[in-house]
């Protein structure tokens, strides 16, 4: 619905065209032997497993769609359709219209800040707040068997996701378990739990890479009531909430995010007896309680209206209040409440039906044009993360840059090799030698950067360190032609300047 009625620009993010581009390597090196081993390896990182759930489901799209960042974009759309198909089919099962009407009119006229999120492919927060609204619908369910063990497979699958979902997880689980006493539905829980967190331990077991590890400095996830101040403000400041739920707009973007948290707050309040809002207010309270003690960093710059890019880790939350809403507007008798139900609901779906989405990607060129991947910034990180023998296979099929990527991350290795068996002089390098059926250019490029980034790690150097590496250049690449190959990747990274 986004897509139809609203006709946003698309957010141009480099780690969404990582991922774009891991799906397009995956089709170019499935059949090769190496398809399975490029699909965790290449994953953006250690604990996003949303990352590679989307670059599967891109390396699918890219069969039959070009690869561009229009296509690229149905990747989180089209698990957008599922979960919320798959929300709001389990919620008319289970509770009949009176849930799962509500419940489909706010996931169709979301807020801007969860909508625009649903538009980028980043892998992580957004797709792991759809876990959770499967999830929710499952947990106030009947607790049947089958049922039980898909509550536990959703949250698996949130936590493989991205760990966003875990506070939320955390609050659910609590809730569930507080009025659960069956050791036996305990057992399928952690049996379906066990089940869609199993990724985790596919990929840690193929790379070594624990699934545990994040981006974030010493101390930053070590809980500090120092927090709490900052992120309040982050989260509460009427421009904050104008950002997270109304419009990016001073005034009446503000507005109306006061009026649907009273809409939100009226509706929990009639509800309060209902497991739907007794649940999604366990679920945000446990994500309000992590966030105001870590370091979750939610944009604020004063007096401005942050992005939906800069409240992504607020997507569980969004999520919450949609759930304590749509729970809420749906208790009473159908006359008398339906009014009630209206009032409640009116904000939010003003929010996302006539919300102006002003913010986009600073390249003007058409979302159907702009190529889905950076290849750039994929070379970068992904060259040390296959092994050999992958990036043999991946720099002797087809044409194009998924080739190149790969024999750019051979010439890189193969400086490091003749490193080693120099025992780490420079001066001590030997000529290396291009393997049969890998492409000179990228492959000469690759050892080019290799040499510089050994001589001046740091990017501090002058000239003086870019002729050495032009002359190691000449050195170990005995080819004239690549040679001037690898010195123009030189002088690309480190333009010469003064200061010899």
């Amino acid at each position: 619905m986004t897509l139809l009625y609203r006709q946003p620009t698309l957010v141009v993010d480099a780690e969404a065209r990582y991922n774009a581009a891991h799906a397009l390597d995956l089709r170019h090196l499935w059949g090769s032997g190496h398809g399975w081993e490029a699909l965790w390896a290449l994953q953006y990182r250690p604990f996003c497993g949303g990352c590679t759930l989307d670059a599967g489901i891109g390396a699918l799209l890219f069969g039959v769609l070009p690869p561009t960042l229009s296509t690229w974009t149905l990747v989180p759309v089209l698990l957008t359709v599922i979960a919320a198909g798959l929300a709001v089919w389990l919620a008319d099962r289970d509770h009949g219209q009176a849930l799962s009407a509500p419940l489909m009119l706010l996931l169709v006229f979301a807020p801007l800040s969860w909508a625009q999120l649903s538009l980028i492919g980043w892998g992580n927060h957004y797709e792991a707040s759809l876990a959770l609204l499967v999830a929710w619908v499952l947990a106030i369910g009947p607790r049947r068997p089958g049922r039980v063990l898909a509550l536990g497979l959703a949250l698996g699958l949130g936590l493989w996701i991205g760990w966003s979902a875990l506070p939320g997880a955390l609050g659910l689980v609590g809730w569930w378990g507080l009025r659960e006493r069956d050791p036996r539905r305990w057992l399928r829980l952690l049996a379906g739990l066990a089940v869609g967190a199993a990724p985790m331990l596919v990929r840690a077991l193929g790379t070594g890479e624990s699934p545990a590890a994040t981006i974030y400095a010493d101390g930053e996830l070590w809980p500090t009531a120092a927090r709490v101040g900052h992120n309040l403000q982050a989260l509460v400041l009427p421009q904050q909430l104008a950002g997270l739920l109304g419009w990016n707009e001073p005034g009446t973007g503000q507005w109306l995010a006061l009026a649907m948290l009273v809409a939100a707050g009226v509706a929990v309040v009639r509800g309060r007896r209902h497991p739907g809002v007794q649940a999604a207010l366990a679920m945000g309270a446990a994500w309000v309680g992590v966030y105001l003690v870590v370091a979750f960093p939610l944009g604020l710059t004063p007096g401005v209206i942050p992005v939906p890019t800069e409240l992504r880790y607020a997507a569980p939350l969004v999520v919450a209040l949609i759930c304590a809403t749509v729970a809420g507007a749906s208790v009473g008798s159908p006359d008398r409440a339906r009014w009630l139900a209206v009032l409640t609901l009116a904000p939010w779906v003003l929010s996302g039906m006539l919300g102006p989405m002003r913010w986009g990607p600073a390249d003007a060129r058409s979302p159907s044009v702009l190529p889905a991947a950076d290849w750039a910034w994929f070379q970068e990180q992904a060259g040390s993360a296959l092994s050999v023998e992958g990036h043999l296979a991946g720099a002797r099929r087809g044409d194009g840059p998924a080739r190149d990527v790969h024999a750019h991350a051979l010439g890189r290795q193969a400086v490091h090799d003749a490193l080693a068996a120099a025992d780490g002089a420079l001066d001590g390098l030997a000529p290396i030698e291009r393997p049969e059926g890998v492409p000179a250019e990228p492959w000469a490029q690759g050892a080019g950067a290799a040499l510089i980034d050994l001589l001046d790690g740091s990017h501090e150097g002058g000239s003086a360190v870019v002729r050495r590496a032009w002359a190691l250049c000449d050195r170990v690449l005995a080819d004239p032609e690549l040679a001037a190959a690898a010195r123009a990747e030189v002088a690309s990274r480190r333009p010469p300047r003064g200061g010899g």
